[in-house]
């Protein structure tokens, strides 16, 4: 797995916390034309010849890729063609884990998505509206957080060959916000970018 990606992943397990999610935004992935993700995380390289990512579990965790492939679990894993230099991968990668990782989830962010839902019946786009529990992160928080940085990183470059493509990903990322973003979004943010996000694996799908 290339160090940095980014993993979109459905579970499918029937547990309580995933159906909520699915039931909550499978009317905005129908439209988005994407699967309905109820999770999302990212690519940290490999230790002991396995592929680790970081992910929002009750705690910010760094955990091999091969936890998540179980049962019905279906994932896709996206490299991020924006050209940033190596030794800032590096750097963000590590500063990133160091800063984040032992932080708790934010359980109550969650609520906030239910009244989002319930705008989206409406009509209404409450994308750039406060979520009401800030506290704590969610795994397309930590996600939303990553790729920007990263992008910010790239675009220091103005030598970069695709400077172009990730400043319109960028633009597009920040119609929402960190703690208003979803899975679903993740997903459909990267189907509308085939030339900053390219699939390079997939389980089960």
């Amino acid at each position: 797995m290339i160090k940095g990606t980014v993993i979109l992943v459905q579970t499918n397990s029937g547990n309580f916390f995933s159906e909520a999610i699915k039931f909550f935004t499978k009317k905005i992935a129908k439209k988005y034309r994407v699967r309905a993700w109820t999770h999302a995380m990212i690519g940290v390289g490999s230790l002991l010849e396995e592929d680790y990512v970081f992910s929002a579990e009750v705690a910010q965790s760094i955990m091999p890729l091969k936890k998540f492939q179980k049962g019905k679990t279906k994932f896709e894993v996206y490299e991020i063609k924006d050209n940033i230099k190596e030794k800032d991968l590096e750097y963000l990668i590590r500063s990133f884990c160091g800063t984040y990782a032992g932080n708790t989830y934010g359980f109550f962010q969650n609520l906030w998505f239910i009244y989002r839902w319930l705008m989206e019946l409406f009509g209404k786009d409450v994308r750039k509206k406060a979520n009401w529990f800030p506290s704590g992160d969610i795994c397309s928080e930590m996600t939303f957080r990553f790729l920007t940085q990263r992008f910010y990183y790239a675009l220091q470059n103005k030598n970069n060959k695709n400077l172009e493509s990730v400043n319109t990903a960028l633009k597009h990322l920040y119609e929402w916000t960190e703690n208003t973003i979803h899975p679903v979004d993740i997903g459909y943010i990267i189907s509308k970018h085939p030339e900053v996000f390219s699939k390079i694996s997939s389980w089960n799908c």
